[in-house]
């Protein structure tokens, strides 16, 4: 009905509902405005949460109801909510709980077997949806970003939303960087290092067990000017020329294709004091984040070698193909720079 409808209620979710005094004249008609094409919901975080004796959630570290954050990828509109339990089994949720930090899943199941996280009624009342349906992860799946899902397309009820009780790792097992290049995109599902300018990917791995490995992008979050000359020196070059992120610019490897190839941030907010004069005086957030695939950095380094950048075609023979989660590397053994620590 019209009964109060405006411009600001064009993009409103809250009604009266089901009580009203309107005829059918007053029935609304809408002509929107259709998005990009391009731009598709994406994961950019998730929580475990329980209820609190009052009533309150709160964030619950190894244990509770999963929480997970979406953004659309041109940065448009967010949304939170639950994950459902529609083909979700033991090895989704063991990577669940790496994703989360933890070791692994020691159980899990959904909040109408158990509500000792958070019951059903509890997501009612929050307004929590299922945001997250049919989350598919292969045998050969290593990390989440290998496993496929419906996102904001579900048919869930409250009482399927899944709860995990993740075991705890080593307290001295953490992320840490291993590896990091700049690179380009070359053709479908493949990428390979670009020399001195190109988008910064990054291997993470845990300092416990070497086997769980992450591999994803650089956000721009706390990034400036200092960091950029600091990162391309760490990568061997004089200096920066230039740096932005995807979204500003995506002529080494675009927003869609970083997208599609299930390359999300690995390390955010990194922060180098001023008077750093390496990488090792630098923090950041390993496999904790709140960016989109628009938000990934690319470096343009100054370069005394302007050869570098231009592949070799004598040097074919140093490239061996990778697959690293589904994407195809073509590394060039020469040209790898690596071991950027934090």
């Amino acid at each position: 009905c019209d009964d109060r409808f405006n411009n600001e209620a064009v993009v409103s979710t809250q009604s009266t509902g089901m009580d009203h005094d309107c005829s059918a004249g007053e029935s609304v008609w809408l002509e929107c405005e259709e998005g990009s094409s391009d731009a598709e919901w994406q994961v950019i975080g998730a929580h475990l949460y329980s209820v609190d004796d009052a009533g309150e959630p709160y964030e619950s570290g190894s244990a509770g109801v999963v929480i997970v954050n979406l953004e659309m990828s041109d940065g448009s509109q967010e949304a939170y909510g639950s994950l459902c339990d529609d083909r979700f089994n033991n090895h989704a949720a063991n990577l669940a709980c790496q994703y989360l930090g933890h070791e692994g899943a020691i159980r899990w199941g959904n909040v109408a077997s158990n509500d000792e996280y958070m019951s059903r009624s509890d997501l009612e009342r929050f307004e929590v949806d299922t945001v997250v349906d049919d989350m598919t992860c292969p045998e050969t799946a290593r990390n989440i970003t290998d496993c496929s899902s419906d996102l904001m397309d579900h048919d869930c009820s409250a009482g399927e939303s899944v709860w995990l009780e993740c075991e705890e790792g080593s307290s001295d097992g953490e992320w840490q960087v291993v590896s990091a290049g700049l690179y380009r995109n070359v053709g479908d599902m493949e990428i390979e290092p670009s020399g001195s300018a190109g988008v910064v990917l990054i291997e993470l791995a845990m300092t416990d067990d070497e086997s769980r490995r992450a591999f994803g992008t650089l956000c721009d979050d706390r990034f400036n000017n200092h960091t950029a000359q600091l990162a391309c020196q760490s990568l061997g070059y004089a200096g920066v020329t230039q740096w932005g992120n995807v979204g500003s610019m995506g002529e080494y490897i675009s927003r869609s294709v970083l997208e599609e190839l299930g390359l999300s941030t690995v390390v955010d907010e990194m922060t180098c004091p001023a008077d750093a004069t390496d990488m090792n005086s630098c923090d950041a957030d390993l496999m904790d984040h709140d960016c989109s695939a628009g938000e990934s950095v690319w470096l343009q380094c100054e370069n005394d070698d302007d050869d570098d950048d231009e592949i070799d075609d004598d040097d074919e023979e140093n490239y061996i193909d990778l697959e690293f989660g589904g994407v195809k590397l073509a590394l060039n053994l020469g040209n790898v720079r690596e071991r950027i620590h934090f």
